[in-house]
């Protein structure tokens, strides 16, 4: 990743970014250092002064761009040589190679920017603020300020690159993130976003608390391989609150650090911190717009073509050869220019009644307070028992709610749902089959958009509804389609394909019959299928384990409290994490571990609140537990909130061996936690303390064997271990024609997964942790058919009443998504004729016994 960091200047330059970043990233390994940049490599030793030479005009930017690039490829040579002298794991190694990838990539956006257009940027004339989330269902608050050529977000919480796809939006298109505060509800989905960004976007600024610096180096020893460090596509200039107004050609932003300047508070929380003592409020205001110009009263004046048509444009006020002078209004086009107008914002996110001392207080907000200068709208972050204040409630009430909408962004309120996608997805698979599929909260069928009902609070406060839209500039058009959450059942073409098919009818028909006596338990539900980033249909990887008293959860990618909410609701969450007893973590991946704080912070909360002190057992390794502290240290406590446990996983002789985490908690006087579950750790092929897990619940009489790979090469340790398995829940990265780079990439292909079950003689084998190419489906090759093999799907519930229908829906997927299933057939035959390629796609070699199988793991 790159990192730039701002200047005291009111606006940071392409070049001057590209510099600044380029002179700290730089770092020599080895005993000669270059000169610095610009020093001159001779010096004059005589004693006689040299005669002046006449100054020469400043080199151009290009040119020195050039001169840059140039010097920067030395340094790139010179690294590469030491490169040489080092060992691939030391660190000396990974960091000289993130030394060089992080020039190298310097020099593309380098390269990219000067092929780029050098016209400037007009003023947008439409400017709209649109609500991403409202905070009151499975994402935090997040709010839009969009042109029709980029964004900027306010805030940007887990799963932030989910919702984005909702809005017509990309993460190439968002240009600056403004962060109120430092808590994991308002960043936690930075990386998420930055890593599903594109190769060559143009940098992303991020506004705010000094500690988002921090927050990302946290997260970069979560490495996405074996060694180096996150490699993020795109690069990030950090802007801080105190260098001054930001500006460029749609928006000026004015900074306002909101302190708490007494040292206790009112109010109690699990989080209160010196990340929490102090927020970041913005003022933003729209730069004026340019009117638009008629033509006809262009040429009326004789006006030739050319430049001077265009300085017209930018507002200016030209002299034409017969020396007339022309003003901007003389040609503006009539009646069109009346939604041009200028618009105030003030975002406020208070974590503290003590902070609106400050707010009051900042001087840039004074003629707004005293009506001299109108505020056009007011976002309210802040939280609820904030707002409720007698400080906070004065404050906006200051301002008349006819001339200033206030807008309540903070959780409050009637819950709606956000992800549309994922929704209406659910509602297809429920209609097939309920129990696999149940509903998820809140139940909701119908329409929000910018036309829906804005309800208000007793103090006409309106309470905001994800996808509605505020127009700051421009014309009041109606582009509901671009902004909407429709969960009609009319207006989903899936219910057309289930109707016309009669998939309910098909898959009754094929289901087995009812198991004779019942087994609700053991309840596994996938929470996330996707690998590495999540998509607009599916999250990362955490899967949840119920007993009949007692919750457990394998592993924790980020949005995973709020896959947990979309599930359990509002009303019933909290007794869902006051019965969480344990997180197995596989490893240190950020698609496995970015939602663990958030998780630490809402279960505290939950236990806070029913008065029980009991702490969440999380068990993983050496460098999640560093980590873990690492962000205690630089934001706010989290350690307090769970007992850590580091299984062993080597012996003595550095052999793998299977890690008894029973006997582990027994000995740390834990067991009490987990009362019908046992446990093991076993190492498997991906990183160096990447583990898989087998779970054997007792309830009752009755013991089930649970086996769940994690991240892994076919693995013949986990096979030993998990013999005779109930179930197996293996990665199923890859197509079986990806077989090269499932082996690079330590994972497992789909054909790989199903031979490691056969060997292992699992009596039912579930694939799940899906490369996000496919976003909706994966592959579904006809030998999962002739092994009874299921495919995980999000918010899918299975139990062993159920287990042995889920092959079935492997049919109905195949009617379902036929269009997105004849697509990766028809890449993959594409593939397949690449002249470079010289052999046919990997075959389908499913093989019927375990004997058979076990021969062909890890062939």
């Amino acid at each position: 990743m790159i990192r730039a960091f701002g200047s005291t200047a009111k606006h940071t330059s392409p070049h001057l970014v590209f510099a600044r970043y380029i002179q700290r990233s730089c770092v020599v390994w080895g005993p000669k250092k270059p000169p610095p940049f610009g020093a001159s490599k001779k010096r004059t030793t005589s004693a006689n002064p040299a005669k002046p030479k006449p100054q020469k005009p400043p080199p151009s930017p290009s040119t020195s761009d050039d001169a840059l690039v140039a010097e920067i490829q030395q340094r790139v040579s010179l690294y590469k040589r030491q490169l040489r002298k080092h060992f691939q794991a030391s660190l000396k190694h990974r960091q000289l190679q993130t030394q060089i990838n992080n020039l190298q990539e310097a020099i593309a956006s380098n390269t990219m920017r000067k092929g780029e257009n050098t016209l400037p940027e007009p003023v947008p004339s439409r400017i709209t603020l649109e609500i991403l989330s409202s905070g009151t269902c499975n994402m935090e608050p997040s709010v839009l300020i969009r042109t029709p050529t980029r964004g900027y977000l306010i805030n940007c919480p887990e799963s932030t690159s989910r919702m984005l796809p909702g809005l017509n939006l990309r993460a190439n298109n968002i240009t600056d993130i403004l962060v109120t505060s430092c808590n994991i509800r308002r960043i936690g989905g930075v990386s998420g976003f930055m890593l599903s960004q594109s190769r060559g976007v143009a940098p992303t600024r991020i506004h705010g608390p000094p500690f988002i610096r921090n927050y990302l180096e946290f997260l970069r020893p979560f490495a996405d391989a074996e060694f180096g460090e996150v490699k993020y596509p795109g690069t990030v200039v950090e802007q801080p609150y105190d260098a001054g107004p930001f500006k460029d050609v749609t928006l000026t932003i004015n900074y306002l650090p909101l302190h708490n300047l007494k040292a206790t508070s009112s109010l109690s929380s699990t989080t209160k911190s010196r990340a929490d003592s102090f927020s970041v409020a913005f003022l933003i205001e729209t730069n004026p717009g340019i009117p638009k110009i008629d033509m006809a009263k262009i040429m009326g004046l004789k006006v030739p073509k050319g430049p001077l048509i265009g300085k017209l444009k930018n507002g200016e006020t030209i002299t034409l050869p017969d020396g007339r002078k022309i003003q901007p209004s003389d040609v503006y086009a009539d009646g069109e220019n009346e939604g041009l107008k200028n618009a105030v914002i003030l975002v406020v996110d208070a974590t503290d009644p003590e902070q609106v001392a400050s707010l009051e207080s900042a001087s840039v907000l004074q003629p707004f307070i005293s009506g001299k200068k109108t505020l056009d709208y007011i976002v309210h972050f802040t939280a609820d028992e904030v707002m409720k204040s007698p400080g906070y409630d004065a404050f906006s009430a200051r301002f008349d709610p006819k001339v200033t909408k206030q807008l309540i962004v903070n959780g409050f309120g009637k819950a709606d749902p956000h992800l549309e996608s994922v929704y209406r997805t659910q509602a297809v698979h429920s209609t097939i089959d309920p129990e696999m599929f149940p509903a998820l909260c809140p139940a909701f069928n119908g329409l929000i958009n910018e036309s829906s009902e804005k309800p208000l609070d007793d103090k006409n406060r309106i309470i905001a509804r994800p996808m509605q839209r505020f127009v700051l500039r421009g014309p009041e058009q109606k582009r509901s389609e671009d902004c909407t959450v429709d969960l009609r059942h009319e207006t989903n073409p899936l219910f057309e394909k289930i109707k016309s098919g009669d998939l309910v009818e098909y898959y009754n028909s094929m289901i087995p019959a009812a198991p004779a006596t019942s087994e609700p338990f053991p309840k596994i539900t996938f929470l996330g299928t996707s690998s590495a980033v999540p998509s607009k249909y599916r999250n990362v990887t955490s899967i949840m384990i119920q007993t009949p008293m007692n919750n457990y959860l394998l592993d924790c990618g980020e949005g995973t409290y709020g896959q947990l909410l979309q599930i359990f609701g509002s009303s019933r969450i909290d007794e869902f994490l006051t019965n969480l007893r344990v997180v197995f973590m596989t490893h240190t991946h950020q698609d496995h571990t970015n939602g663990l704080v958030t998780l630490l912070q809402e279960r505290a909360r939950a236990v806070s609140e029913s008065g029980n002190i009991s702490k969440l057992i999380v068990v993983c390794n050496r460098n999640i537990v560093k980590h873990m502290h690492t962000f205690t240290q630089r934001f706010y406590d989290v350690t307090e909130f769970a007992h850590f446990v580091v299984p062993h996983i080597y012996g003595p002789d550095r052999r793998p061996i299977q890690a008894d985490i029973t006997q582990l908690l027994e000995h740390n006087k834990l067991l009490h936690c987990m009362p019908d579950l046992e446990a093991a750790a076993v190492k498997v092929n991906h990183t160096s303390d990447a583990v898989g897990y087998i779970l054997t619940t007792k309830i009752g009489d009755t013991r089930r064997k649970l086996v769940f790979s994690g991240d892994t090469t076919p693995c013949d340790f986990l096979i030993e271990c998990g013999q005779g398995a109930d179930v197996l829940i293996h990665e199923g990265t890859f197509e079986d024609d990806y077989e090269s780079d499932a082996r690079h990439k330590k994972h497992s292909t789909m054909i790989q997964a199903v031979n490691v079950g056969l060997a292992m003689k699992a009596k039912h084998i579930i694939l799940t942790h899906f490369s996000a190419r496919y976003p909706k489906v994966p592959p579904l090759p006809a030998y999962i058919d002739e092994h009874s093999i299921g495919i995980a799907m999000d918010n899918l519930t299975v139990s062993m009443d159920n287990i042995s229908r889920l092959p079935a829906l492997n049919h109905v997927y195949r009617k379902l998504y036929d269009d997105e299933l004849f697509e990766i057939e028809r890449k993959a035959q594409q593939r397949s004729l690449r002249p470079e390629y010289t052999g046919p796609p990997a075959k389908k070699r499913a093989v019927a016994g375990g004997d058979a199988a076990a021969e062909k793991v890890n062939s």
